[in-house]
């Protein structure tokens, strides 16, 4: 018989190299997609058999209704939208749902494939509070949204203009809304990064068997000791790099910089400005990771410059270079044992613009204002490229 009340998950059937895709870069195409089924298990589990509201999945190509129908026994309904602008599309498919489940339902709650810790008890009370209010919404950390919840009747296009898969996400929902009572639920992390996993480590443990299981498997947890293993208790350096992009303008010389964001591996440091760099991949020469990463965080295409004294030798079994960077910097004491090496560079290429997962606002500023802030205000930059900064400065003043 038919509950009053509905959850949907929408969703996708996760595919290999086509989910998780951060996740997919730290770890790997299959634990990825391992991840995903793992957390679309759990979620199931933990939202399923309910005497309160009915559980349906809604997803866009009969294939996918197929597999969740034969692996989970879920019902559900396909999405549609013939428009070819993926967010006015997205908008156009949950105007869809609510609009048809509101048919048939009087409050009515979406929640994402991919957050394994949402139970019955979390869906039971969005219900409650949609009796004193018209929306109820779950803010992720990342300005994301976890969960939305609309009572009938559905009269309003509430997802117009949301900038999907943004920071800006919840804040345009919320927006949308105003004028009406809305409760807005606690703030919750998503699982995008492999660091986010680690961070929820006993979440995992308590909550979510079929992820708490793969984890084991891969060997990223202790059985014996009963604790994951946390990269930052190991007794290893965490290689780095950075990059000084340089250009010459009316203001004199510029380099590029950018807002550090990593509310969920660095929430201290998050908000001082830094330039771009990031983490070395196995075996790929730091060079062609400060190309990587630049371009990742900025959308600039950077060549490297002055990497002099490069040498190199192969046998059978190993290659191995040496050659000198701009500088190396090293972490001595604090959170992380970064071990950095720098590079000098100029854009060949691209666009500017800004990665919402990792930073913001990537900008130009003058040698000039580089030196008055670490002068009078070093504690505006993220500390491990404080030194490095202060040496490119010496650089410029010494010609």
């Amino acid at each position: 018989m038919t509950k009053d009340c509905v959850v949907v998950i929408y969703a996708k059937w996760p595919i290999l190299g086509k989910c998780k895709t951060r996740i997919e870069k730290d770890i790997g195409r299959e634990f990825a997609l391992e991840f995903s089924l793992s957390c679309l298990d759990d979620l199931v589990e933990n939202v399923s058999d309910s005497n309160h509201y009915d559980l349906l999945v809604a997803t866009n190509t009969k294939d996918e209704l197929k597999k969740f129908n034969e692996k989970y026994g879920l019902d559900g309904m396909l999405t549609e939208s013939l428009i070819e602008d993926k967010l006015v599309a997205q908008s156009q498919r949950l105007n869809g749902i609510f609009f048809r489940l509101s048919q048939q339902y009087s409050r009515m709650i979406l929640i994402p494939i991919d957050l394994p810790f949402l139970s019955e008890k979390d869906m039971i009370s969005s219900f409650a509070r949609l009796n004193e209010n018209d929306f109820v919404h779950g803010p992720e950390l990342d300005g994301g949204i976890y969960l939305i919840g609309v009572k009938s009747p559905y009269e309003r296009d509430i997802f117009q203009d949301v900038r999907w898969s943004t920071s800006h996400s919840f804040n345009d929902l919320m927006r949308n809304c105003r004028g009406k009572n809305i409760y807005k639920l606690k703030l919750r992390s998503d699982l995008n990064t492999f660091q986010d996993v680690l961070n929820a480590r006993r979440g995992i443990a308590h909550h979510c068997p079929n992820v708490f299981k793969l984890l084991v498997k891969e060997g990223y947890y202790i059985p014996e000791e009963e604790h994951y293993i946390d990269f930052d208790t190991l007794p290893i350096n965490i290689s780095v790099v950075s990059a000084i992009v340089q250009r010459n303008s009316k203001n004199g010389r510029e380099i590029l910089i950018q807002t550090r964001y990593k509310p969920t591996i660095d929430p201290v440091n998050s908000g001082k400005i830094e330039i771009p760099g990031g983490l070395m991949d196995r075996f790929e020469t730091a060079y062609e990771t400060v190309v990587r990463e630049v371009n990742e965080e900025t959308g600039l295409d950077v060549k490297v410059l002055g990497i002099s004294n490069h040498y190199r030798y192969d046998d059978e079994e190993n290659t191995s270079i040496s050659y000198e960077p701009f500088s190396c910097n090293q972490q001595l004491r604090g959170e992380r044992a970064y071990f950095g090496i720098t590079f000098l560079c100029e854009v060949i290429g691209g666009k500017l613009q800004e990665n919402l997962f990792e930073t913001r606002d990537p900008r130009w500023i003058s040698v000039n204002e580089l030196s008055r802030i670490i002068d009078g205000s070093p504690e505006m930059v993220f500390p491990f490229q404080v030194p490095i900064l202060k040496k490119y400065l010496d650089y410029i003043k010494n010609g």
